[in-house]
């Protein structure tokens, strides 16, 4: 995660003052792309935000008062920390052991990895993530998305969740203290 200084589009006049802005993440569920609210609220000038490596779109938008002749209102979108190639090979991909929440502050996808606790922005950062607790740098992940060792990862942590959720159902099944649960007949 690396923050930015986000000033909107130069060539529109950048972010008025006091200017609405909504910043959201692109997200697949596997079929198509999905928008997930990351940050909204009223800014002037600039923003410094924290975001994960993905695709972003905004829109700013100033009411003008009433007797002004136009409102200000535009829409964009940009990369932060991948380029488009990237993009289009990890947009469908899922992380597996992620679980995704809805904040105040917008959507998080928080690492279900065994005593890590980290939250991402979007779904490519948590991928990112997830793959370096198996071994793969976020760089020799990027360079090949879809090669033999990434795809090793993908299957390794397909597992690593599978097996969290068994244990994770044989333990809710002898209760709190590991022995069986008392029958509810008496």
């Amino acid at each position: 995660m690396a923050t930015i200084l986000f000033k909107g589009d130069p060539d529109q006049g950048g972010i008025p003052y006091k200017a609405n802005v909504r910043i959201e993440t692109l997200a697949s569920n596997g079929r198509k792309v999905l928008r997930r609210l990351i940050y909204t609220g009223k800014v002037s000038d600039s923003l410094s935000i924290d975001l994960d490596p993905g695709k972003y779109v905004y829109s700013i938008t100033k009411l003008l008062p009433e007797g002004e002749p136009d409102n200000c209102c535009y829409v964009g979108s940009f990369m932060h920390e991948i380029d488009a190639k990237t993009w289009k090979l990890l947009q469908f991909m899922q992380p597996s052991m992620v679980r995704a929440i809805h904040t105040t502050d917008g959507v998080r996808w928080n690492c279900q990895f065994p005593g890590c606790r980290r939250e991402s922005t979007s779904a490519v950062g948590a991928l990112i993530h997830e793959v370096s607790h198996f071994g793969l740098t976020k760089e020799e992940f990027l360079a090949d998305p879809k090669g033999l060792r990434s795809r090793e990862i993908r299957i390794q942590a397909d597992q690593t969740n599978k097996k969290m959720a068994a244990d994770k159902a044989v333990k809710g099944a002898r209760g709190p203290l590991g022995g069986k649960r008392a029958s509810p007949r008496g």
